[in-house]
């Protein structure tokens, strides 16, 4: 007799910013540890990850970001899902929200960048 697999959900990951996302951690909500990476993703690229249904959180670590001369920044984001069906999980920075988020299975993740300091340059 075969043993049964457990049943399995899809989350595909978006990356719709112009720039690498370094790090994708997915992981059983509350847990202390993120565990180890599942990877990058290219700038407009798509991953498909499979997971144990249930509430997961989600971390995505970004490329350092060079905002003006002396002001870097390396953004993250976060989401609490919950898995019982297939996901389309869409990372995205504040103010370039894609049109799709609408829909009842993509659940949009924001990047949230520092300002620039503007004009306060040598």
């Amino acid at each position: 007799l075969a043993a049964c697999a457990p049943h399995l959900q899809t989350i595909e990951l978006v990356n719709d910013t112009p720039r690498v996302i370094e790090s994708l951690y997915v992981y059983p909500s509350g847990a202390g540890n993120h565990g180890p990476s599942r990877g990058s993703l290219a700038p407009n690229a798509t991953t498909t990850l499979h997971v144990k249904p249930g509430h997961l959180a989600g971390l995505a670590e970004s490329a350092m970001v060079k905002l003006d001369e002396t002001t870097r920044d390396k953004p993250t984001a976060s989401s609490e899902l919950e898995v019982t069906r297939p996901l389309h999980v869409v990372f995205y920075d504040r103010g370039h929200a894609p049109p799709d988020l609408s829909r009842q299975d993509v659940i949009g993740v924001e990047f949230i960048l520092l300002q620039p300091r503007g004009g306060n340059g040598p």
